[in-house]
């Protein structure tokens, strides 16, 4: 089967297609007409760099994983993306966001078709349209024809740009993009910032053809006349991975000012590690839900993840500041510990009142299947997750 063909350039083309006003309906996109020229000092001059990294878990029953890292200085932005288990081909991949609210990895309850698989479409309502094209070469800034699935300053990318995996399935990309002082690359920087409410998203792998077929068609490119849905084939617009872009912590370190990148404090190797305990529990919850028409529970979940994070950062926050306040260590540490732990019961307890619920509800129904697949995950992804903090608060 020859993939590499499949055409993702867009092609300026009037459209008005039930699929993309379905998306528009979920008010995930907020465009302005035109943008004035901003003020740019929040982008150069202070010569500080922030680092956000996401790990990136697989949808779509995928097998891919991987890690992105993103750095932000001035007005550049350097991204780097190393991702595993990648089928062959062309894999287009953007920073996703959405206008009013962070942005989401979509669940399986997202396949609202019950086709079986999360389309690109069915996936905006979570993660939202895309915000920056991430290719190499940078592509050009300026109005896509088709807003329902980009912010309006997002640009008119050529899938040649995007990156290729081989049959290793591996893929390894670095670009920096600069955005200079036009109006439409500040309109893109703004719609970026802040970028730790963004998700990056990895596209590419095979599926029915039907899956995408109105997204296909939105871009330009339309299945063949008559051609059969269910047949499988290369889809280049299909997600197959995901991830939260988080930001780093960093300690002063030194006696001048300047950030000792060999020495990370106590509380930012913990917040790294929390981050990374949250994507394996994400994954896991959202393996464990495949087989199970639910949308109480991972409504739940992500509700829960987030006011842990909430109580987690401002834990870390009053930690940071106690010590450099010349707080008495040990008590600030026993402060840190108390809330992580308090945080996580709460968190895990919640957890378990909904999984018996859930069980309960799938044992009145009869679906023994679908509750030993829910239970094996399940109690093997909280158990780990659990293991995880506890070994982050025990290094403190």
């Amino acid at each position: 089967m020859q993939k590499n063909n499949i055409q993702y350039i867009l092609k300026p083309k009037t459209l008005l297609l039930s699929g993309l006003a379905v998306v528009l309906a979920y008010g995930i996109i907020s465009f302005p007409s035109s943008v004035s020229a901003m003020d740019n000092s929040h982008m150069k001059g202070d010569n500080k760099s922030q680092r956000y990294i996401a790990n990136i878990d697989p949808l779509n029953k995928s097998n891919v994983d991987g890690t992105a890292e993103f750095v932000l200085k001035d007005n550049r932005l350097a991204v780097t993306i190393n991702a595993t288990g990648l089928e062959p081909g062309v894999h287009p991949q953007h920073i996703h966001g959405k206008a009013q609210a962070a942005a989401e990895c979509p669940a399986n309850s997202a396949d609202v078709n019950n086709d079986g698989f999360v389309s690109v479409l069915e996936g905006a309502p979570a993660y939202g349209p895309i915000k920056l094209n991430l290719t190499s070469p940078q592509t050009a800034f300026g109005t896509p024809p088709t807003p329902a699935l980009f912010t309006a300053f997002a640009g008119t990318p050529d899938n040649k740009n995007f990156p290729t995996a081989g049959a290793d399935g591996k893929l390894h990309f670095v670009q920096t993009y600069t955005f200079d002082n036009s109006v439409a690359a500040q309109g893109a920087f703004e719609s970026l910032t802040p970028l730790d409410a963004q998700h990056v998203v990895l596209h590419g792998g095979t599926a029915p053809l039907g899956v995408d077929a109105t997204a296909f068609a939105a871009l330009g490119s339309p299945r063949p006349v008559g051609f059969n849905p269910n047949e499988l084939g290369y889809d280049a617009l299909l997600p197959v991975g995901c991830g939260q872009i988080n930001k780093v912590l960093k300690e002063n370190n030194s006696n001048n000012g300047n950030v000792n990148n060999t020495n990370v404090d106590k509380s930012t190797r913990l917040n790294n590690e929390l981050v990374s305990a949250k994507a394996q529990l994400n994954n896991g919850l959202g393996m464990a839900t495949m087989h199970v028409s639910t949308t109480t529970f991972t409504t739940l979940s992500s509700q829960l993840a987030t006011e842990f994070d909430m109580v987690t950062q401002s834990a870390i926050s009053t930690y940071r500041t106690s010590v450099a306040g010349g707080m008495n260590m040990d008590e600030a540490r026993n402060q840190l510990i108390n809330g992580l732990a308090s945080s996580k019961d709460h968190q895990i307890n919640k957890l378990n009142e909904a999984r018996n619920q859930l069980i309960d509800q799938l044992n009145r129904n009869g679906n023994v299947s679908e509750r030993d697949h829910f239970l094996n995950n399940y109690d093997m992804s909280v158990d780990s997750y659990s293991n995880a903090i506890e070994k982050a608060k025990n290094q403190l």
